[in-house]
């Protein structure tokens, strides 16, 4: 078949790219000394190894832009996370505070309590859709909230409507909230 795969770095090609990594030599070294360039195909190899280069370097670019999208993904994943364990902690203590207090507290400290109540249960309602999404929806919607900042606050609330979020392979992760 002319082709091969390192299991161990991942790196792979054709018979060319094996004696250009083997040899250390360019496209043409790899080409020359497996007889397949006579001096007649130069300009045609001359074109072929430009073709090649740019679709290398088209793959190198698209690598890098996959890298960012992932680590863009991730920060916003574990901001999420962040949030959502501060708003859990901040519902449980402003619980036991209002506990404490009892059923026939008022004044400004158990407003306050239920203010921070709401607060808390206002990021969850905006932070577990985001995180589902980003944890368990298809790498389109992923990609789409990622770099799409005006379309975030809309997709939230289409993922809330809908209590679950699609993921790569079309089933359906609900939202706990």
């Amino acid at each position: 078949m002319g082709l091969f795969h390192c299991f161990l770095c991942g790196v792979g090609g054709d018979i060319i790219e094996f004696v250009k990594l083997r040899d250390g030599v360019d496209f043409f070294g790899a080409a020359k000394s497996l007889g397949l360039i006579c001096p007649a195909d130069a300009a045609e190899a001359a074109e072929l190894h430009r073709t090649r280069f740019a679709r290398e370097s088209w793959r190198d670019r698209i690598a890098a832009a996959t890298k960012k999208l992932e680590a863009l993904e991730q920060e916003l994943r574990r901001g999420c996370c962040t949030r959502i364990h501060n708003s859990e902690r901040n519902l449980i203590r402003a619980v036991e505070r209002l506990r404490a207090a009892g059923p026939e507290a008022s004044g400004p400290e158990v407003e306050a309590l239920w203010k921070e109540l709401k607060a808390a249960a206002t990021w969850l309602e905006v932070d577990l859709p985001i995180y589902t999404l980003l944890s368990f929806g298809s790498a389109a919607e992923r990609a789409k909230f990622v770099l799409k900042p005006d379309l975030r606050r809309e997709m939230v609330r289409d993922i809330r409507w809908r209590g679950y979020v699609v993921t790569t392979d079309w089933k359906q992760v609900a939202v706990l909230s």
